[in-house]
């Protein structure tokens, strides 16, 4: 289906696949392969921001799990960035996650932590009780 997707240039269902599969692309440890999915994926063209915005958020994330940090950071920002201002509070606050382990990785403590706190402040407010363990834990360590 991916492969369909970006064959027939459907950037954004080519996005939606990418970011609805993230869970899978994680657990399976198919990191190069995620990663050259979502690359791809993103090269298709405009899409909804916030379509786009969770798509370069998992991509961003497999790129800093193989190390790629600056990468990483440029489409996690843009993620943030674009969920904002498609106003999708949750992909900003999955983003920030993303972002905030990238700066613990680098021992930029003082910007993990106000990363952190901001997703926990969203998630709390959405009445979310999935993430704010993820976060508190991120948050103690």
């Amino acid at each position: 289906m991916l492969t369909w997707a970006i064959d027939r240039g459907n950037a954004e269902v080519a996005q939606r696949i990418v970011t609805g599969t993230a869970r899978f692309w994680h657990l399976s440890g198919r990191f190069v392969e995620w990663r050259r999915w979502g690359e791809r994926a993103l090269s298709g063209g405009p899409t909804p921001d916030d379509v786009r915005a969770a798509a370069m958020g998992v991509t961003g994330w497999v790129a800093s799990i193989q190390g790629d940090e600056d990468h990483a950071i440029t489409l996690v920002r843009e993620s943030i960035r674009l969920a904002r201002h498609a106003g999708d509070d949750m992909i900003v606050a999955q983003a920030a996650i993303a972002l905030g382990i990238i700066e613990e990785d680098r021992g930029r403590f003082a910007e993990a932590r106000a990363l952190y706190e901001e997703a926990l402040r969203i998630f709390r407010s959405r009445h979310n009780e999935i993430w704010p363990p993820y976060v508190v834990n991120l948050l103690g360590l």
